[in-house]
């Protein structure tokens, strides 16, 4: 699958179709169309792990996941995606 030369994203669903990656501006191509990264398997833990360790993106993730939780413990019925 093509992803993010950044490791931030993969190309899949409703994404398989952008040329450049829309947060960190990435290009999904070289000029000659050759994919810039590609992987097989990304295993969940370290995909997270290196997220939330990117400056970047790994604040704003911590306070989406924060109000997630806080949503559900109180009894919020909303089905907001709460992660993209």
């Amino acid at each position: 699958m093509d992803c993010c030369r950044n490791g931030c994203l993969a190309y899949t669903g409703e994404r398989s179709q952008q040329t450049m990656r829309d947060f960190c501006k990435a290009d999904r191509f070289y000029a000659y169309r050759k994919v810039t990264k590609t992987t097989r398997y990304f295993s969940i833990a370290a995909w997270m792990t290196m997220m939330l360790a990117n400056l970047d993106i790994g604040p704003a993730m911590m306070d989406l996941m924060r109000k997630a939780r806080l949503a559900v413990a109180s009894g919020s019925t909303s089905r907001d995606d709460w992660y993209d």
